[in-house]
């Protein structure tokens, strides 16, 4: 339904035009590859001049599947393509699904296709209202990930980058911030490891490793991800400080992975091990550490992210 009101909008002004980022192998899911098909519909009916549709592939995943029985949905622990934004002219929207992003006159949108995303799931939207320096951000890094993605062609196949587009013309995007002084401070971070890009993990590993320094004992930080998983070093950060500490995960239950099929259907039981491990951990070490789990029988929780009370 998302992509009919964006095909009517097409329909409904000539000079509009969207771009589509998806991640291939999760687009391919079995019960997912809909989104695909809905999208070379949009190619064929506007052409490639109004609609763009990139992917980003993982080359390793795609290595391994030509010789063994990986499915697309395994084949996402290797790497995914995970951002989340969307932009309609100079507003900018961070949602918490993923895979697809378009653009209205610059319509950017990153978003799962899928009904489920709309309809039983729990997560995080913050929209920036008229906000002209996010909004451009977002779009000249769309324009940057046009050099390395794949993109749909007129006769429904994905072609692979032609360009010589390098790791280095990729981060020099990465130092743009954007900021409105009478409110709020932004700093996007970029994490895309495989083009040498870490900034969000750099930021993190900083901010809980010298949290002693920057932020009072007394104050709480509460922290929200669908998928407990965090990394060693972030995991020692937490145990060496002495801030109270508030976690909050999905269930196993509520994991978008329940119940589904093969070696995907023991993800969300080690999730639970692992905030099991680091909760018995904390205890050991006598930190203040609350952890929740978010238990629903027709939602799935995906929210995320960090608040800190000073």
């Amino acid at each position: 339904f998302l992509t009919d009101a964006v095909g009517k909008r097409l329909q409904r002004i000539e000079a509009l035009k969207g771009i589509f980022i998806i991640d291939y192998s999760r687009s391919s899911r079995p019960h997912e590859s809909e989104a695909i098909q809905v999208l070379k519909r949009l190619v064929l009916l506007f052409g490639t001049k109004r609609v763009t549709v990139l992917a980003y592939k993982n080359g390793f995943a795609n290595f391994l599947s030509k010789f063994t029985n990986i499915t697309s949905k395994a084949s996402e622990l290797i790497g995914v393509h995970h951002m989340k934004f969307m932009v309609f002219d100079d507003c900018a929207m961070i949602t918490g699904y993923c895979e697809t992003k378009v653009y209205w006159f610059n319509l950017i949108f990153s978003a799962n296709l899928n009904r489920s995303y709309f309809e039983n799931r729990i997560d995080r939207y913050i929209l920036f209202n008229n906000s002209i320096d996010l909004s451009n951000y977002l779009v000249e890094l769309t324009d940057k990930l046009k050099h390395v993605y794949h993109r749909l062609s007129d006769n429904g196949m994905f072609l692979p980058p032609t360009s010589d587009y390098t790791i280095k013309d990729l981060k020099s995007h990465s130092s743009i911030s954007c900021c409105d002084p009478e409110f709020v401070y932004l700093y996007p971070c970029i994490q895309m490891k495989k083009f040498g890009l870490t900034q969000d993990s750099d930021f993190l590993n900083a901010l809980f490793s010298f949290s002693p320094q920057i932020i009072k004992k007394s104050s709480a930080i509460f922290m929200c991800t669908g998928y407990f998983n965090l990394t060693k070093k972030i995991k020692n950060a937490i145990l060496n400080t002495r801030n109270n500490w508030n976690l909050l995960t999905s269930s196993p239950k509520s994991n978008s992975f329940y119940a589904s099929k093969g070696v995907t259907s023991v993800i969300p039981s080690l999730y639970e091990f692992n905030l099991l491990d680091f909760s018995r951990k904390a205890s050991k070490q006598k930190q203040s550490l609350r952890s929740f789990e978010f238990v629903h029988d027709k939602h799935t929780f995906h929210a995320k992210g960090s608040l800190v009370l000073f």
